[in-house]
C-alpha cells in the first residue's frame, strides 16, 4: 500500500498525478500500460483534494481517499453506536466506548480528532463530566467534542457549552446531520 498527498508512487514507474480536474472524493481506477500507469476516466469526477492510498488489482491500481481523521464515540447504548459506526466507516477510523471512565483511558493510548459524546451515559460519569475532564488537560485541546442527546433544554446545551464541548446534536439525528456537524467542527479547530 501506499499513501501520498493528490499523488500516487508507484516504486517501478516514478511518481504520477492525477490531475485535478479528474480528482474526487470516491475511488479512482489507473490502468498499468506500458507507458506507465494512465488513469481510467469513465471511473474519475471533479476535483478534490486529500491524501488517498492505492492498492493493486489486477493490472489495476485502485485509488481511495486515506481515512485521516480519527473518531471516538462515548454512547451507552450498543444501537446507537452501531448507527453512527455504520454512518463514519467509510469517511473516518472509528473508535467506541460505553462510559466515560473508558474515554478517558483510551484518549491516553490513542490519539482522537473528533469526540461525539453521549451526555446521558448509564453508569459511571455522565458525558459532561467526562468532557470537562479532558478540557482540563491541555494535551487535548485540539480535539473536537459533539455533544449528543435527547433533552434539548437550554439548561442541559448550557452545561455542555460550559464543560467545553464544540457543537451540540439532539437526537434522534441523520447520518448527513452528524457529518455535517463533524465537518464544522473540524473546521473550525484547523
Amino acid at each position: 500500500m501506499y499513501s501520498s498527498n493528490l499523488s500516487y508512487s508507484i516504486p517501478d514507474d516514478g511518481t504520477k498525478s492525477i490531475p485535478r480536474e479528474q480528482r474526487s472524493q470516491g475511488m479512482y481506477l489507473v490502468q498499468h500500460t506500458p507507458q506507465g500507469l494512465q488513469p481510467v476516466p469513465s471511473r474519475m469526477k471533479n476535483a478534490s483534494q486529500g491524501v488517498f492510498t492505492s492498492f493493486p488489482i489486477g493490472n489495476q491500481e485502485v485509488i481511495t481517499p486515506l481515512k485521516t481523521e480519527r473518531v471516538l464515540q462515548v454512547e451507552d447504548n450498543s444501537e446507537n453506536r452501531f448507527i453512527v459506526h455504520r454512518y463514519l466507516r467509510n469517511d473516518y477510523r472509528y473508535d467506541s466506548v460505553n462510559q466515560g471512565e473508558q474515554a478517558l483511558t483510551l484518549l491516553e493510548e490513542k490519539t482522537f480528532d473528533i469526540i461525539i459524546m453521549d451526555v446521558n451515559l448509564g453508569a459511571g460519569i455522565n458525558g459532561i463530566e467526562t468532557a470537562r475532564q479532558i478540557r482540563q488537560q491541555r494535551k487535548f485541546d485540539n480535539i473536537a467534542i459533539i455533544a449528543v442527546t435527547a433533552n434539548v433544554s437550554p439548561e442541559i446545551k448550557g452545561e455542555c457549552k460550559k464543560a467545553g464541548m464544540d457543537a451540540f446534536l439532539p437526537k434522534p439525528f441523520r447520518k448527513h446531520e452528524l457529518k455535517e456537524v463533524i465537518e464544522n467542527v473540524l473546521r473550525d479547530k484547523n
